[in-house]
């Protein structure tokens, strides 16, 4: 019976002490967010119109080719856009 106390009391004592020093950490710096979030509507831009040219331009360049990146794209502009809600 006093095992479990004492490992109760032990884990209380132990999780207050990681979480005081979580208070000394000082903030991260100022983050520059504007990129990934200019690209991330531009990433909406490129399902909603289906845009090859702005997918090549925002997005890693890969092997494929643009026939194959214009399916996944329609495929993918398909299950977003063009939903039948039977609501």
């Amino acid at each position: 019976m006093l095992k479990p106390l004492l490992s109760a009391t032990l884990m209380l004592v132990s999780s207050h002490t990681v979480a005081a020093e979580y208070d000394l950490v000082p903030p991260p710096a100022e983050l520059d967010i504007s990129v990934p979030q200019v690209n991330c509507l531009k990433a909406v831009d490129v399902v909603k119109n289906q845009d090859v040219a702005l997918f090549k331009e925002i997005f890693y360049p890969i092997s494929v080719t643009d026939t194959q990146v214009a399916q996944h794209l329609k495929i993918t502009h398909d299950k977003y856009y063009t939903k039948i809600i039977s609501g």
